[in-house]
């Protein structure tokens, strides 16, 4: 019989014993673990809020206007009978219809789109003048024909790059 209880005596050798954690340690752990989410939910509410902001600037904020190209800077005038007395100045920051005998008519270039065609280019400019509501005036640009454009609601007519300024009528 000795040996049975010898064999009893090693079967509770075997048997788990009791977790030497204290009543109050898993609730401690728990915490610890509670503590550590709360902190990660806090940091990807953060992360969230932040990516918000940055589309929202990406969204919101205005574009840098696209400046006009150099190859259209300058002033162009047409051989029609019609526009004799007419010219379209360019630069940089303005467009100015010359529109008659020293009349002039100058706006404030606010922003330049540029379309590829087949053969040509078509801009549309958008310009203000001083206190006044953007509008916008549309051509086709052609390098290939010496540096042609045409109105978009008048292309039958030419304008060419005038030489100088002598050049105006």
């Amino acid at each position: 019989m000795s040996r049975g209880y010898r064999g009893v005596s090693q079967l509770a050798k075997l048997t788990p014993k009791k977790s030497h954690i204290k009543r109050g340690e898993c609730r401690s752990r728990n915490r610890v673990f509670e503590s550590t989410k709360t902190l990660l939910t806090m940091k990807l509410r953060w992360i969230i809020i932040g990516i918000a902001i940055l589309v929202a600037l990406l969204l919101f904020f205005p574009k840098r206007p696209t400046p006009l190209p150099d190859e259209l800077v300058g002033v162009w005038t047409t051989s029609q009978p019609k526009y004799a007395d007419r010219y379209l100045d360019l630069t940089k920051a303005t467009i100015i219809f010359g529109t008659g005998k020293e009349s002039i008519d100058t706006n404030f270039i606010s922003n330049v789109e540029k379309t590829p065609q087949d053969k040509t280019i078509l801009y549309t400019i958008y310009f203000h003048r001083v206190g006044g509501p953007e509008d916008k005036v549309s051509f086709y640009y052609d390098a290939g024909k010496g540096a042609i454009i045409r109105f978009k609601n008048q292309k039958h007519i030419e304008w060419k790059k005038a030489n100088s300024t002598s050049d105006l009528k």
